[in-house]
C-alpha cells in the first residue's frame, strides 16, 4: 500500500501539470523516467550508493501508465500507436506475436537469486537463454513485460475482445481487493498447506504447489469480490461525495457517482443534485454506514498486515534450527530426476 499511495501524489500532479504543455513526451515524461532511471543504473553498476527505496523503484510503472493514457487522448492521427493499429493482417500477427512472447517470457521471470533456490525443472535453462545468461535485471524484464502488455492491449483488437468478456471485466473489478489481500491467502495459507503436504504427506513441492493453487485460488477470488462489494465500491461512493461536498466551488462537469442520479441527464442543474450531496452535514449523516465500511476496511487492512509481518518476522526462528523450506526438502530428489 506505501508504494501505491507515495505514486497516487505524485502521478496526480504530474497528471494535472503535464496537459498544459506540447512536446511533453520528451520533454516532461522522458526526463522525469531518466532522472529516476539514472539513480538505479549508477546504483546497480556500484558508482553511486543512493539506496533507492522500494517506492522510487517501481514508481516509473506508474508513471509508463500514466504516459500511456495520456498518448491515447491525443487527437486522433497524432496518436504514436496508431502506427502500430493500422497494419495488414500479416503484420499485426506479428505483432501480436512479439507482444505475448514478451509479455509472457519476461513477465514469468521471478529473478536469478529466486530462480536458483527452487527445484530444477528446466525452467532455469530457459529463462538463462532469453536473459542472456541471466544479465538482465528483473526489473528490466517486468519493464519490457509491462510495456508490451499495454501495447498489446491498446492496439490489438482481438485483445480488447477478449479484455472485453465477462470473466477479464469481473477480475477487473475486483483486482484492486484481490491485490489487496492474495498476500495472505498465497504466502500465509497457500505456503502453510504446501509446507504441511510436504512434511507430513511426502508429496513433492511442485505438486504441493500445484494443488494449494487450485484449493486457494477460489477462496481467494470469493474473498477478493465480497470485499470489493462491501468496502471497495462503497468506500470509493464515500471519497467520490465528500469530494463533492467539500469544493468550494463544484464542478458541474463531473459525473456524480450517485446511482440515484440519471446519467441521461448529465451534467446535472445544481438544484437537482441531492441534498446529501451539496451539504457536508447532511452527507456525514446519510454516509454513516459506508463511513464504517470504510473504517473497517482499513482496520481489517491493518490486522492483515500486522498478522502477515508477525508470521513473516518469524519465519527464520520456526527454521533456525536447520530445516530445510518446503521446496528444498526435494530439491535434490527433483534435480536428479530430471537429469536422469
Amino acid at each position: 500500500m506505501g508504494i501505491e499511495l507515495f505514486a497516487s501524489f505524485f502521478i496526480y500532479i504530474i497528471a494535472f501539470t503535464v496537459v498544459n504543455y506540447r512536446q511533453r513526451l520528451f520533454f516532461v515524461y522522458l526526463p522525469i523516467l531518466v532522472f529516476i532511471f539514472s539513480a538505479q543504473f549508477t546504483d546497480r553498476f556500484g558508482i553511486t550508493k543512493y539506496k533507492v527505496t522500494e517506492a522510487i523503484i517501481h514508481f516509473p510503472m506508474f508513471l509508463i501508465g500514466t504516459i500511456f493514457a495520456d498518448m491515447e487522448c491525443y487527437p486522433k492521427g497524432q496518436r504514436p500507436l496508431d502506427s502500430l493499429r493500422d497494419l495488414n493482417l500479416g503484420l499485426s500477427i506479428l505483432r501480436n506475436v512479439l507482444l505475448l512472447a514478451i509479455l509472457l517470457c519476461y513477465g514469468a521471470y521471478p529473478g536469478d537469486s529466486t530462480l536458483h533456490q527452487m527445484p530444477y525443472t528446466g525452467h532455469e535453462t530457459f529463462f538463462q537463454v532469453v536473459t542472456f545468461n541471466f544479465n538482465m535485471p528483473k526489473e528490466l524484464c517486468l519493464y519490457m513485460a509491462g510495456i508490451a502488455g499495454m501495447i498489446l492491449a491498446l492496439t490489438s483488437e482481438a485483445t480488447q475482445w477478449l479484455l472485453g468478456t465477462a470473466v477479464f471485466q469481473f477480475f477487473g473489478a475486483i483486482s484492486y481487493s484481490l491485490y489487496l489481500i492474495h498476500c495472505l491467502i498465497i504466502n500465509w495459507l497457500q505456503y502453510e498447506t504446501t509446507k504441511y503436504m510436504v512434511y507430513n504427506d511426502d508429496i513433492p513441492f511442485n505438486h504441493a504447489a500445484g494443488y494449494s493453487f487450485l484449493a486457494y485460488t477460489p477462496v481467494l477470488i470469493l474473498v477478493s469480490w465480497l470485499l470489493t462489494i462491501t468496502s471497495d465500491e462503497p468506500a470509493k461512493d464515500l471519497a467520490n461525495e465528500l469530494d463533492q461536498a467539500s469544493r468550494l466551488k463544484r464542478n458541474k462537469a463531473a459525473k456524480p457517482i450517485r446511482r440515484d442520479i440519471d446519467a441521461g441527464d448529465f451534467p446535472p442543474d445544481e438544484d437537482e443534485i441531492p441534498e446529501e450531496l451539496v451539504c457536508p452535514t447532511t452527507l456525514w449523516a446519510s454516509s454513516k454506514v459506508k463511513l464504517l465500511g470504510f473504517l473497517a476496511w482499513f482496520a481489517l487492512i491493518a490486522i492483515i498486515t500486522e498478522s502477515t509481518l508477525s508470521y513473516e518476522d518469524n519465519r527464520d526462528r520456526i527454521y533456525s534450527e536447520g530445516d530445510p523450506l518446503p521446496y528444498e526438502k526435494h530439491k535434490r530428489e527433483d534435480m536428479n530426476d530430471f537429469q536422469a
